[in-house]
């Protein structure tokens, strides 16, 4: 009798109704305007900019955080931008051409710390491509949304300041 019981609550308590609400959150460039690390990095030789290719396997999905499904589209245009800024020209100005392939931008979390990764492959000029990726990663509980705009936009920035430093040692 108590093995019956049991059996019908293992099978029951799924059909119980016990469910998680998933909120998808969008991410664009003005929610990842969050605040900047001082230490900007700029270009030390002439580069420009010729194609940025979004290569995502999840395409315009980039993680979860808690209940949250997060979505980034039009990243290309948004790393186009934030390039632009750390003096890099555009694909009409002078110097190296550069071209950047967006391999992975999405959240990986596990109980206690939260990972936003960015990764790029990049060429100079056509030359052997390196791959450039952010490192950073945080002890949080918070599921909040802004939090994944804020680690979205720090890794965006460490991974950027990671590819300038690159080309700066590639310097001709």
């Amino acid at each position: 009798m108590i093995r019956r019981t049991l059996w019908v609550t293992i099978l029951l308590v799924p059909a119980a109704g016990c469910t998680v609400n998933v909120k998808q959150v969008r991410i664009d460039a003005s929610t990842l305007d969050a605040p900047m690390s001082n230490a900007s990095v700029s270009t030390r030789c002439a580069y420009r900019l010729t194609s940025i290719a979004d290569e995502r396997p999840s395409g315009d999905l980039a993680g979860t955080l808690g209940a949250n499904l997060i979505t980034l589209e039009n990243a290309p245009a948004l790393i186009r931008e934030r390039l632009l800024k750390s003096g890099i020209a555009d694909a009409q100005g002078q110097g190296r051409g550069v071209e950047i392939r967006l391999m992975r931008l999405y959240m990986m979390e596990n109980l206690y710390t939260r990972f936003p990764i960015v990764v790029y492959q990049a060429k100079i000029d056509g030359g052997d491509s390196f791959v450039v990726r952010s490192q950073l990663g945080e002890m949080s509980w918070s599921t909040d949304p802004a939090r994944a705009h804020e680690g979205y936009a720090r890794a965006l920035q460490d991974a950027n300041a990671r590819l300038v430093n690159a080309l700066n040692e590639r310097c001709a």
